[in-house]
Formats: C-alpha cells, structure tokens, sequence
C-alpha cells in the first residue's frame, strides 16, 4: 500500500513540475510578444525623432522568436524592404533596415541602415550606413545614403 501512495505521489508531483514548466513558456511567449509590440509601430514616434527608419504601417511580421522580428513590406520592388530588430529580453539590441535599389548595370544594389542601441533603448554612437553592389559593400556617410535615397525617390 505504502508504494501505491508514493507511486501517487511521484506521479503528481511529475504533472506539478511539466505544468509549471508549460506554464511558464506560455508566459515568457507573451511577455516577449507584449514588448517586441511595444516596439513595434508604437514606437514609430521615437524612431522618426531618432533618425531611425520607422516601419510604415502597410507591413507584417514576416518572422519571430525572442531574440528578433523580421518586418517586412514589398521585398521586390524598390525602396525599405525589410526591418530587424534585435532583442535581449525587453531591450532592442539593434535595428536593422534594408533598402532594395534600382538595378545598375544589371547589377543588384542594396541600402543598409544598422542601428545599434545603448543602454535604455536609446541609439548608441553607432549609426552604420552599408552600399552594397552584388556581392561589394562599402560602409559610406549618412550624406552619402541620404543621396541615394533621394536619387531612387525614396523616403
């Protein structure tokens, strides 16, 4: 008899601990959700007051999991392409930001905006500004990314 009572008792204790640990996913999943939202269009306003692309609102979540989210808009025409935001925890790491221009030469030419945060979710001192063709990048001058977004019309 005793070893039904302590096959019993291992038994719940198993569903205690599977339970909680179920539980807890479940919260740490919406608890990322609820700040990667926070960060989301919400935070628009103080992207644009950065200097920061902001991510305009006909786009979706292409992609996430607790360490990033993937925005995207058109990813085969011209213009802001796709948004990354790193996290750690409830702070952006970093964002990303991907720019497709017109072809020249045939050649395949892309913008990159890198945006690497401090401590409080506020930009750091590095701004990175990337013009690739093909498979050559170059790190280049916010001026110099500031004319070739004005050269493709691209805001």
């Amino acid at each position: 008899m005793k070893q039904d009572n302590k096959s019993k008792y291992y038994a719940i204790a198993f569903m205690v601990v599977c339970s909680s640990i179920y539980g807890y996913g479940l919260f740490r999943n919406y608890e990322i959700q609820n700040c990667q939202k926070e960060f989301g269009f919400a935070y628009n306003a103080r992207r644009k007051a950065l200097g920061i692309p902001i991510i305009p609102v006909n786009w979706h979540v292409k992609e996430r999991d607790k360490q990033y989210i993937w925005w995207t808009g058109d990813e085969n025409g011209v213009g802001h392409s796709r948004k990354t935001i790193a996290f750690s925890d409830c702070n952006i790491l970093s964002e990303h930001d991907v720019y497709k221009l017109a072809d020249q030469n045939g050649k395949a030419r892309l913008l990159e905006i890198e945006c690497i945060y401090g401590n409080g979710n506020e930009p750091g001192a590095i701004i990175a500004y990337t013009y690739q063709i093909e498979h050559s990048a170059q790190q280049i001058s916010k001026r110099a990314a500031d004319s070739l977004l004005e050269a493709e019309h691209i805001k």
